[in-house]
């Protein structure tokens, strides 16, 4: 089957001559003899396709920031191969990115592109693609009323290699510069008086607002159950067994071998002076 698939292949009244590069390809198989190898290898170029990149979302990134990162190289990587993008359009490309969490901000951007002109391509400077993850966090606050928190870092998650950026920018008196210019390897912070981070990187700080923002989105039912729980894991209470304290008085100490040696020999001496 396979040879007679090939000489039906091979003959010029199925693929003529001015098809060069088929018949490059039929003569490649002249000695298997295979007309099942000529036709895989003819259409195995319609088989791979280039891997087409689509818009990122922020499910895969850490916040609105990270995302508007990946946001705009993809923007440049799709402008050079020549698909260029409008303003409005890399907007509304931004927002569909985006989760449920920014519906009360997304609601209030889709609400001003529709002031705009459908045949404009410009946008306000709020929706611009620099502005939009502050305008964003901006208008969520607003909405809501609940300010967006990032996750924090502690200073002992630093690689190696930061540490010896941080010390190598240290001065000969050995202090070192915080994130905001200032000096904090020999202060304490003002909050929560641990050395080596100054107010705006006090990460105890930052847990009691998560508490306390938390606590009051809460019912008191489950605050009691948080609070039973939390009871019950703690370990049990230990008995302490009181012993009473002997009187050493009635007993008599037992003499030492040095006293003992000392009255023998004072002994012994006034025997010898009794003799004499």
């Amino acid at each position: 089957m396979a040879g007679c698939l090939y000489q039906k292949l091979a003959s010029f009244d199925t693929i003529p001559a001015e098809f060069t590069q088929a018949r490059n390809v039929i003569n490649r198989f002249a000695t298997d003899n295979d007309g099942y190898k000529v036709l895989y290898d003819m259409i195995q170029p319609l088989l791979h396709t280039n891997e087409v990149l689509t818009a990122p979302t922020d499910a895969d990134w850490q916040d609105i920031h990270e995302y508007s990162t990946k946001f705009s190289s993809y923007i440049n990587s799709e402008a050079l191969k020549g698909r260029n993008f409008a303003p409005k359009e890399q907007t509304q490309m931004f927002i569909a990115g985006l989760s449920d969490i920014w519906l009360p901000a997304i609601r209030r951007a889709r609400s001003l592109l529709d002031t705009t002109s459908p045949a404009d391509p410009t946008v306000p400077a709020v929706l611009k693609l620099a502005a939009l993850p502050t305008t964003m966090e901006k208008w969520l606050k607003e909405e809501t009323g609940q300010s967006v928190i990032r996750t924090t870092y502690s200073a002992q998650k630093r690689t190696t290699n930061e540490t010896r950026g941080r010390l190598k920018h240290s001065n000969s008196n050995g202090y070192q510069p915080d994130d905001r210019g200032g000096k904090l390897s020999d202060k304490k912070c003002p909050i929560c008086i641990v050395p080596n981070h100054n107010k705006y990187q006090c990460i105890l700080f930052a847990r009691y607002l998560v508490c306390r923002e938390v606590d009051q989105r809460v019912d008191d039912n489950l605050r009691n159950k948080v609070v039973e729980h939390f009871k019950n894991q703690l370990p049990p209470k230990q008995t302490t067994v009181t012993i009473p304290i002997l009187n050493t008085s009635i007993f008599t100490p037992m003499p030492s071998a040095y006293h003992c040696r000392i009255t023998h020999h004072t002994n012994l001496k006034q025997n010898r002076q009794q003799e004499l």
